[in-house]
């Protein structure tokens, strides 16, 4: 009776927090839709940079630590009062999820990976009074994917690309010698 129960409340909390909670289209996007289990692509060229600090009016703006103070001046030569720069914070979105152990001995692990990926379509569409529709977001669930690893013949690095083509994605385990064991990640 509890072990049934429990289970439907760890199903439930799985669906609304990593999706899908129903079948269908979302009319909002999944990431403010789905709180957990979202991870993004790396991009190279504003990687580490909050997004909303690039609107700044001023492209000359110093990019500021948090801890790094601007120099102040009493005001501009045409009387104009002296503006602080914005600050740009560092932001970086998960790309990555892990987990670590120590183990002893011989290690193998079969690791069973599962994702989905939403697209969007029907944005930018307009109704009769000239506003923007919102975009509908459907879902495509990638096939199962599962990775064998084992300690005896593997690398103490080793890579391997999953879902190529629709999700660039892959498994990486890394084992490193600790006392009489290691720590595979």
């Amino acid at each position: 009776m509890y072990v049934e129960a429990r289970e439907r409340l760890v199903s439930w909390l799985h669906r609304q927090l990593i999706g899908p909670a129903n079948e269908g289209s979302l009319s909002i996007s999944p990431l403010d839709r789905y709180p957990m289990g979202v991870l993004h692509p790396v991009d190279p060229i504003v990687s580490g940079i909050d997004p909303a600090s690039l609107g700044a009016e001023n492209p000359e703006t110093a990019l500021l630590d948090d801890n790094e103070e601007p120099e102040l001046a009493d005001g501009e030569p045409d009387g104009q009062p002296f503006v602080q720069p914005a600050r740009r914070r560092r932001y970086v979105p998960p790309s990555s999820v892990g987990f670590s152990c120590f183990v002893r001995g011989e290690v193998r692990l079969s690791i069973t990976c599962s994702a989905a990926v939403y697209r969007e379509a029907g944005a930018g569409d307009r109704d009769e009074g000239g506003r923007f529709l919102p975009g509908e977001y459907t879902r495509t669930r990638l096939p199962e994917r599962t990775v064998q690893w084992s300690s005896a013949t593997a690398r103490s690095e080793s890579g391997e690309a999953i879902w190529e083509g629709q999700a660039r994605a892959g498994v990486d385990v890394r084992a490193r010698p600790h006392r009489d064991g290691r720590i595979v990640t």
